[in-house]
């Protein structure tokens, strides 16, 4: 359903984005993580027709987006990373302008405020917004448009825990309708919850690009231990390592160790039958940032 081919973009002697091939099949919701400066919006910016590529091509569809531009951007709904509205205008306002520019009937309105709700803001001007609410009014004008492809540029930016719950259960319902998604984020967890694949861009160049399973398993053996202990004993750190572990060391009074799932148990039995009075165990997921490093490693 989207396909990028050879893609690559340049801004004058800055190389954006390498030449990337990508394809997000008909139905799949797909994350992209990435740093900031990394390529996400870039790549985003051409998908919705906003920025042409350097070489390659964009195909939704299987038509070329810049051969067949307003055929092409019909079948598309988009979302970018900053929402710009009239400040002076009131959320009412801004809904009926449009659904009447994409030309959808109004009652899609009220269909898409019982998912995503600014119901109690209606009369308010764009300016008195939060973040927040900002950025569910992108949604909403987004949503408005019952496309078969959306693109998504960080689109929990600034949501509420509120905000995101229902997001993340309406990205399910459109998925369960079959619409093809792309979501960027630089956040493990908009990836793990929402995608069935997730690709990883860095320095403009997709360096992983594999299952939601798969990408999970990875973080769970980037995860590390943080245990609590009563006592400090230096030999623990080598009994640890000797288990398996990847590293181990005492930090800031904590001791924390990386196993891959495996051997998380059996370094723990090791530090237990070395002296170690566990008080209390927790987890520490992986940055994205380490993630990508471990790519290079």
């Amino acid at each position: 359903m989207i396909r990028l081919e050879n893609y690559s973009k340049k801004y004058g002697q800055f190389q954006a984005v390498y030449p990337t091939d990508l394809h997000i099949k008909e139905g799949e919701v797909y994350a992209l993580l990435g740093p900031n400066g990394g390529g996400k919006t870039t790549i985003f910016k051409s998908l919705a027709g906003l920025s042409r590529p350097n070489t390659g091509k964009v195909l939704i569809a299987g038509e070329n987006l810049w051969e067949k531009p307003e055929a092409v951007k019909a079948k598309l709904s988009f979302l970018p990373q900053r929402v710009t509205i009239p400040e002076n205008l009131s959320i009412t306002e801004v809904l009926n302008f449009f659904a009447s520019l994409k030309g959808v009937p109004h009652h899609r309105i009220d269909e898409i405020l019982d998912h995503i709700d600014v119901k109690g803001r209606m009369r308010q001007k764009v300016g008195e917004l939060s973040g927040g609410m900002l950025q569910r009014l992108g949604l909403v004008i987004t949503f408005l448009g019952d496309t078969p492809v959306y693109i998504l540029d960080e689109p929990t930016l600034n949501l509420d825990l509120d905000g995101m719950k229902r997001f993340r259960k309406y990205i399910r319902l459109l998925k369960d309708k079959g619409k093809t998604i792309i979501v960027s984020s630089h956040t493990l967890v908009d990836a793990e919850s929402l995608a069935d694949r997730v690709g990883v861009i860095a320095g403009g160049r997709l360096v992983l690009d594999q299952s939601v399973v798969d990408f999970r398993d990875r973080v769970k053996n980037q995860t590390s231990m943080v245990l609590v202990l009563a006592n400090k004993i230096p030999s623990l750190v080598e009994a640890a390592l000797g288990a398996g572990a990847v590293s181990a060391d005492f930090e800031n009074g904590y001791f924390r160790y990386r196993a891959d799932q495996i051997r998380q148990i059996k370094v723990l039995e090791a530090i237990r039958e070395s002296g170690g009075d566990i008080i209390s165990i927790a987890t520490e997921k992986p940055s994205l940032d380490q993630l990508i490093e471990e790519h290079y490693e």
